[in-house]
């Protein structure tokens, strides 16, 4: 009702012809959604009483009239239209197409079938011979559809032609809908078909109409096309909520090795509904990581585990590790694990890594450290004990690129680079004064920027401490 609403505020403002066309659209497609008979109504009284005289509107109430059943004003308004007809044919040959067409369901809709097939053959010939145009194969359809014979080809077909040729007409899709919601199911392929099933499903989205049924009956072929257009797949998927929909996103994100913030809310809704998905919980544990997502699920981190890591990931593993020292959902993997993380933590520290993943392993190091040699226990110490002074600042303008830290304790100033809004600042204390700069240190910006410790336990610190004495 809003776009009817609409359409009539836009009629108003622009009282002209197209506009009325657009207007009556509105009303007999509202009409055949709802079955309100009085929109239907509304259409042919605007058409009779707004508009003086003209092809157009004269076809538009003819097609009117047949739908209200009034068959004999539109047998008078067609033979009024028929002396034109040897006009038409050479001058205009969609007006003479839709002379045909209006001949043909007059004449179906009246029960009488010989003189519908004969116009239908008429508009069939008449089609082959004129300029290709997505119209002749909608009115072909449309007639296939109310069961008008004249050949063998369905009215699925007509409609998949007139799509393949550029149709997207509120009579196409109207059409569609007819078709796909009578019984029994139409064979199609992912091809013309497939692509014109699922631009109705997108239409019915934007008509606010529900086509749960046909999604369900069809679902086979809209994956099917997903795989030529996978994309299509998330609109449908925001309207109708399906799990083998969001399985289809899954797959897809999968294939392409996507880890994107996209390709995360997908893999979440995916465990969280506990979807079997092949290799969903080692994507989801690698989206985690690159997004800095520390909250995953038991059984991701239980399927990731099996899978084990590969050799160049090494971040990734101190991800993992850092998760399941600090998550109290996971603590219990971690007697299992507990060998592999202290072997792992021993590389990381000859191989000098530092981050906030890598002090969650040390911490663990140092506290469950029997093997080793001291000097293991000591480099692990000053990796933390470096953390200590790190501080983390945020900014909320994203114009700044560079930050100058500035402190009583250091003749050298240093300059930090501002990646996303953020940085990491090493100082003796958060009371450090600083300047913020724009991208090549052109501009300074005036801005409060927000200081915090990194994440170290003050337990930590004493372990560190102790680890001196």
């Amino acid at each position: 009702m809003t776009k009817v609403i609409r359409s009539e505020e836009l009629y108003n403002r622009t009282p002209k012809p197209p506009q009325l066309l657009a207007l009556c659209v509105r009303y007999w497609l509202d009409y055949k959604l709802t079955g309100d008979v009085k929109q239907l109504n509304k259409a042919n009284h605007r058409l009779i009483t707004d508009i003086d005289w003209s092809v157009e509107t004269q076809f538009c109430t003819a097609f009117l009239s047949i739908e209200l059943e009034l068959y004999d004003n539109a047998l008078e308004i067609l033979e009024r239209l028929g002396g034109f007809r040897n006009y038409f044919k050479g001058n205009n040959p969609v007006a003479y197409g839709a002379y045909l067409f209006l001949q043909a369901l007059l004449d179906a809709r009246s029960g009488k079938d010989r003189t519908a097939v004969k116009h239908f053959k008429l508009l069939f010939d008449f089609s082959q011979k004129a300029m290709p145009n997505p119209v002749y194969a909608l009115m072909l359809g449309w007639l296939r559809s109310e069961g008008v014979g004249g050949n063998n080809t369905p009215a699925w077909e007509y409609l998949s032609r007139s799509y393949a040729q550029g149709g997207r007409s509120a009579f196409l899709f109207e059409r569609v809908y007819r078709c796909l919601a009578a019984d029994g199911i139409i064979s199609l392929s992912a091809g013309s078909g497939g692509k014109l099933l699922i631009a109705f499903i997108n239409w019915s989205i934007s008509q606010r109409i529900d086509a749960g049924a046909i999604l369900d009956a069809y679902m086979g072929t809209i994956l099917a096309v997903a795989d030529d257009d996978p994309e299509i797949l998330e609109a449908i998927y925001e309207a109708y909520p399906d799990e083998r929909i969001l399985t289809g996103i899954c797959l897809k994100y999968i294939s392409r090795s996507d880890y994107s913030e996209t390709a995360y809310r997908y893999y979440h809704d995916a465990e969280t509904k506990q979807l079997e998905v092949p290799m969903l919980q080692q994507t989801l544990m690698r989206s985690a990581f690159q997004g800095n997502r520390e909250e995953v699920g038991r059984y991701t981190m239980e399927q990731f585990l099996k899978s084990g890591f590969e050799e160049s990931e090494e971040r990734i593993k101190a991800y993992v590790y850092h998760v399941m020292l600090t998550s109290k959902r996971m603590r219990d993997f971690i007697p299992e694990y507990s060998n592999d993380i202290l072997a792992f933590a021993a590389y990381c520290i000859e191989s000098g890594l530092t981050g906030r993943y890598y002090n969650s392993i040390y911490k663990y190091f140092i506290e469950n450290e029997n093997e080793h040699a001291q000097t293991h226990v000591e480099k692990a110490t000053d990796a933390l004990l470096n953390d200590i002074f790190t501080y983390k600042v945020t900014v909320s303008d994203p114009n700044i690129r560079h930050i100058w830290v500035i402190e009583k304790e250091k003749r050298q100033i240093p300059s930090y680079e501002v990646d996303d809004c953020e940085t990491a600042v090493k100082a003796t204390s958060e009371s450090f004064s600083y300047v913020c700069f724009s991208d090549g240190v052109k501009h300074i910006i005036d801005e409060k920027i927000k200081i915090s410790k990194m994440k170290i336990l003050n337990r930590l610190i004493l372990v560190c401490c102790t680890c001196f004495i």
